[in-house]
């Protein structure tokens, strides 16, 4: 993959991958490239649950359009595509299979939403998943970490 420079804000770079025959440019927001905590599923906020998950989900995105995270059990991983007007698709994530203990059905959710996310907001340390004109599916705050790489 043949990374490009920033723009003027310095936020997106392009980067070109080879894909066979044919060249897949997308935009990469360096913004995005972090580590980011669930705070808000489906409307309900994490610390409001009745029955809180084991471990807080995360997701992390890296400049070579990868993704992976915790989904509150099991880790999962895929790629994802940025597209003008800050919208995002995920492929079908793969996923661990361990035995959760504490099944709050946060994982489940979680998987729906990343199916189904079609746009994103990033705002300061807060990114938002959407889709179309519903409210926000996911709401995420940034790790306090450097950007993955």
């Amino acid at each position: 993959m043949a990374v490009a420079g920033a723009n003027a804000s310095g936020e997106y770079i392009s980067a070109t991958a080879n894909t066979g025959n044919k060249y897949d440019t997308t935009l990469i927001n360096l913004k995005l490239c972090k580590k980011w905590r669930l705070i808000e599923l489906n409307g309900q906020a994490i610390a409001d649950m009745a029955e809180r998950p084991a471990k807080i989900p995360f997701i992390q995105f890296d400049v070579k359009r990868r993704v992976s995270g915790n989904s509150s059990c099991n880790r999962f991983f895929g790629t994802y595509e940025l597209n003008p007007n800050d919208r995002i698709s995920f492929s079908p994530m793969g996923i661990s299979l361990m035995a959760c203990l504490h099944d709050t059905g946060i994982e489940a959710d979680l998987m729906q939403v990343l199916s189904s996310v079609d746009s994103y907001v990033l705002s300061n340390d807060t990114l938002i998943f959407n889709r179309a004109r519903m409210a926000p599916l996911a709401r995420w705050v940034k790790e306090k970490s450097m950007p993955l790489k």
